[in-house]
């Protein structure tokens, strides 16, 4: 890695110890030339800092490539194996989907457009294909081959009943493919088309609800140090998101601690 031979924080943190016992007398007894002194000195210590910060970003970026691979076959890889699954059945319907593929979606419009795509929501503005609350959705028993509910768990008030509908309308073998949020922000929204926001699901929460499944999977989207150091403002997240991977690889017992699920369930 370019410059990774500069990275030294013990030398640097000791540089700076020194500097400080220098100064600590001076700022005691300040005389005019010491106080120009000590200005220059906080300068450097400031722009050190700030110079081993970007180096920290840069290490962490880097090191961040190889945890990348692992770390994402568990979650945007799952999800793209489940929906590839998802378009080799037939009757498909995407519950909160509004008018269709939505932004994480969108990379497989062409191969769901195969199948018999259909989307359901609450909202008409949205036009949906069906207009229809997922407590009650309006189909007859065993009638799709797979779900889709992304991020809608979060925004209904009976979330066991919105489950065993969606266990209702699936031909047996059929598979429901859904994201949940754990440790995630609130996002209700007012308007015209408006939502609350009532919950938030941990994996056993999720297995539970699921539990008339016959098989049941479940990956994190983010874990522990990530999901917190996302909550950042922007672009500090974007900046400290590699750093949180490594964390999360080092100390994996806080595994449970994630922004949210991807589930992936079978009649």
């Amino acid at each position: 890695m370019t410059g990774a031979n500069e990275l030294n924080p013990p030398a640097f943190c000791a540089a700076i110890s020194i500097r400080f016992l220098i100064i600590i007398p001076i700022v005691s007894r300040p005389t005019f030339v010491s106080k120009r002194y000590i200005f220059f000195e906080f300068w450097l210590i400031f722009h050190r800092s700030y110079y081993i910060f970007k180096k920290l970003v840069a290490y962490y970026s880097y090191a961040n490539n190889a945890i990348e691979r692992l770390y994402m076959f568990h979650s945007r890889q799952f999800f793209d194996q489940k929906i590839k699954l998802i378009a080799q059945t037939r009757e498909v319907l995407d519950v909160g989907g509004a008018s269709g593929f939505a932004k994480i979606l969108s990379p497989y419009k062409d191969i769901l457009e195969k199948t018999n795509y259909k989307t359901l929501d609450i909202s008409p503005a949205t036009k949906p294909d069906l207009v229809g609350d997922i407590h009650d959705i309006p189909l007859p028993d065993n009638a799709l081959d797979a779900v889709i509910c992304i991020s809608v768990l979060e925004h209904i008030e009976q979330p066991q009943k919105a489950l065993d509908e969606i266990h209702r309308v699936l031909k047996d073998g059929g598979q429901c493919l859904l994201y949940a949020p754990f440790l995630y922000s609130y996002h209700a929204r007012e308007g015209d088309y408006h939502y609350k926001d009532y919950f938030r699901y941990s994996k056993d929460g999720l297995m539970y609800l699921a539990r008339r499944f016959s098989n049941i999977e479940l990956v994190p989207v983010m874990l522990f140090f990530e999901t917190w150091l996302y909550l950042l403002p922007h672009p500090l997240c974007r900046y400290f998101a590699p750093l949180g991977r490594a964390l999360d690889k080092l100390f994996p017992s806080r595994g449970n601690q994630t922004s949210g699920h991807y589930a992936y369930f079978v009649k």
